[in-house]
């Protein structure tokens, strides 16, 4: 690449995307402008807020900003904590502990009386060894006693023991209650059936041989802690909005604390995280509003102006929005169902487009949705309040039709009140006063829309639909004064509006801008009416003078016509489809005639030509076609409908060929459209009649 590409590349570049003034540079302010702006607006949410300290009285009194509803996890594990204290260690039965002391208590009897046999010592001896035998378990007196017995005897007081050991140790005995169970021996070996000497020895055996029957069960003493753990269920602290939290002047404790920090009140430091969020979801909403602009409506996207408009409505919107937001926090919820989307979707919808409104509609509920901590009540409501609003108003033609929209869109606002707040409360009274304030909404915002329609057209150079559908009233004052001065001019304006309303049809041009164009694009014939054909009922004046100063009082009816509309205030894109209805095409009778005067002499065509611009829109273009179609159908002898189609074909290519539709997009295929509307057109206004006798 040589380094002159370069340089032209670079240049290109820079006078398209750099310099600070051109489209594409605008419209990134536009952009990063409503950006800043909405963050500016909605920053509230994310910088520190209360100065509440615990233990300190509160400086003012504080109500809750929404309904929330939380788990106090502090008290739910002190109560858990508590439940699992309550649980006791858990001892288990030990089956095999009975029968070790029963079958300890037999084998002491059988040394019994394994000793009673011991043959070749005396009785006394057989104590002795009694006593070696159970060291420190048994009293001298209760073993010479035992010894003593006769054989029978002796089953009877084993038989005491074993059913004294057995009452006692089928209930849990722990280690830790073995001392008390010993000293209820005394009292179960009572209730055996044996002789009250035999009693004594017996509770000297059972006290013994008297063992633990139950362990302590690790596993099963953690289970049901854990299952007392689980029981308790969480403690929940429910906050309806705009319940009292703590009044100025008292001290907040630490449940006061909490409930400020969850409907995040108490935040101390910059909320980063919402803040970035913030930013995510504005510029992901904006790009979208941004990409269907670039994509569906290059009118839009093209012009920083009416971008800058848009922006306008969504920051004034925004502003509203967050005002009404924090007025639903402090005193009551209804606020929130004033915001204004249903406002929005009116103007948008009425100054650009019905679809990009609903595009816009998602934006301001999205917006809503920051404002209000995504309330699914406010921001559904006000969506489909914005869809609603959007469609009432989407085929108006005058400004009382908006009143009737409003009024359709409160209704429509009531009913999704109704139905997104009827499950959830049992206060008819509240619910029916906020439906109410969803028809305020509804009708406020169309009040709002018919008094901010002015100002916006007129600060913005906007032309609705409905001002152009006003202008074509028949009590116009202007459009009067052409039908009393200039009446032949009215009747051209009234059929040049119908060739040009039925060519915009085809092609998908502005129809309703093009009658309007037609109808006023000849006022400037009223300066001086009589020097134009179609006004003149004798001889034509321009006989008596000469081509040059008749080409002036042609040519001059342009800027004529520019001058009044200015004066009269007629939109930019009316005056302009006047200034362009000739573009710089000839006034080829005038020069023919002043090229026979002259004979010779060369005639300079630039001077009977008009002025211009030429046509820079498809619906300035078809005006122009229409006027010159019309005006020489008009001069037709025999309009045939193969004449006057080829008439219309030809003063068209005409058009063509003399550069006429250079400057605009109108391409061949569309051309060929409009050349098959006018002729059906002309063949119905000027057939040839049959002749009556």
């Amino acid at each position: 690449m040589t380094s002159l590409s370069w340089y032209s590349g670079l240049k290109t570049l820079f006078s398209k995307y750099i310099h600070p003034w051109s489209v594409p540079a605008r419209r990134i302010y536009v952009f990063t402008g409503l950006i800043a702006l909405l963050m500016a607006i909605l920053s509230s949410d994310f910088i520190p807020k209360l100065d509440v300290a615990l233990g300190q009285p509160s400086p003012e009194t504080i109500k809750a900003n929404k309904s929330i509803q939380f788990e106090d996890v502090e008290q739910t594990e002190e109560q858990r904590e508590k439940a699992e204290e309550e649980v006791g260690l858990i001892y288990s039965y030990d089956v095999s502990a009975l029968d070790r002391s029963l079958s300890e208590i037999q084998d002491f009897f059988d040394q019994i009386r394994a000793i009673q046999l011991v043959e070749g010592i005396v009785f006394e001896e057989k104590v002795d060894l009694a006593k070696s035998r159970f060291p420190g378990l048994f009293s001298e007196e209760a073993l010479h006693y035992l010894l003593a017995l006769p054989s029978e005897k002796l089953k009877e007081v084993e038989a005491g023991a074993i059913e004294a050991a057995r009452r006692i140790m089928e209930e849990k005995i722990t280690s830790a209650d073995l001392p008390e169970q010993k000293n209820k021996v005394q009292g179960v070996v009572e209730s055996v059936p044996i002789s009250a000497d035999d009693a004594p020895v017996v509770t000297q055996i059972v006290k013994n041989y008297l063992r633990p029957t139950a362990y302590y069960d690790h596993e099963e003493t953690e289970k049901a802690r854990r299952e007392a753990r689980l029981s308790v269920s969480p403690v929940i602290i429910s906050v309806k909005k705009g319940e009292l939290i703590v009044q100025e002047g008292v001290i907040g404790d630490d449940r006061t604390m909490l409930i400020l920090e969850k409907l995040g009140l108490l935040q101390q430091s910059f909320d980063w995280k919402r803040a970035l969020s913030t930013f995510l979801l504005l510029a992901g909403g904006s790009a979208i509003l941004f990409i269907y602009m670039r994509k569906f409506n290059q009118e839009i996207y093209g012009s920083p102006r009416l971008l800058a408009l848009l922006a306008l409505v969504t920051i004034v919107f925004t502003a509203v929005a967050k005002l009404f937001a924090v007025l639903s926090d402090v005193h009551a919820s209804f606020w929130g169902y004033l915001i204004p989307v249903s406002a929005v979707a009116m103007l948008t919808t009425i100054l650009f487009e019905a679809r990009l409104s609903i595009i816009q509609v998602f934006f301001v509920s999205l917006i809503t949705g920051i404002a209000t901590g995504f309330d699914f009540s406010f921001v559904m409501v006000n969506f489909l309040g914005g869809i609603f609003a959007t469609y009432f108003v989407s085929q108006v033609s005058y400004r009382q039709e908006i009143m009737k929209g409003g009024v359709l869109t409160a209704l429509s606002l009531a009913y999704m009140i109704f139905a997104t707040n009827i499950p959830f409360t049992d206060n008819i009274p509240a619910l029916l006063y906020n439906m109410s304030m969803g028809g305020v909404n509804g009708v406020v915002g169309a009040i709002f829309t018919i008094g901010a329609l002015p100002f916006l057209e007129s600060t913005f150079g906007i032309t609705t639909g409905m001002s152009l559908v006003e202008l074509i009233n028949p009590n116009n004052p202007l459009l009067k004064k052409l039908l009393i001065q200039a009446p032949g001019t009215y009747n051209h304006s009234l059929i040049v509006g119908n060739l040009a309303e039925s060519a915009a049809e085809a092609i998908g041009a502005d129809s309703l801008l093009v009658r309007v164009g037609a109808y006023f694009h000849d006022i400037g014939k009223l300066k001086r009416p009589y020097f134009f054909s179609e006004n003149q009922l004798g001889e034509n004046v321009h006989d008596d003078i000469n081509p040059g100063l008749s080409r002036l009082v042609v040519i001059n009816h342009v800027k004529d016509g520019v001058e009044i509309a200015e004066k009269e205030r007629l939109p930019k894109v009316v005056i302009d489809c006047i200034q362009q209805h000739h573009g710089t095409s000839i006034i080829s009778y005038f020069y023919d005639r002043e090229k026979k005067l002259k004979n010779k002499e060369i005639v300079d065509e630039q001077t009977f030509r008009y002025p211009g611009r030429k046509p820079q829109t498809k619906e300035a273009a078809i005006l122009m076609l229409a006027d010159a179609v019309e005006a020489t159908a008009r001069s037709l002898s025999s309009p045939t409908p193969n004449h006057l189609q080829q008439m219309t074909r030809d003063i068209i290519y005409n058009r063509l060929a003399d550069g006429q539709l250079d400057e605009c997009n109108l391409t061949l295929r569309e051309i060929n459209k409009i050349v098959s509307a006018f002729s059906q057109v002309l063949v119905s206004i000027y057939h040839v009649r049959v002749k009556y006798p």
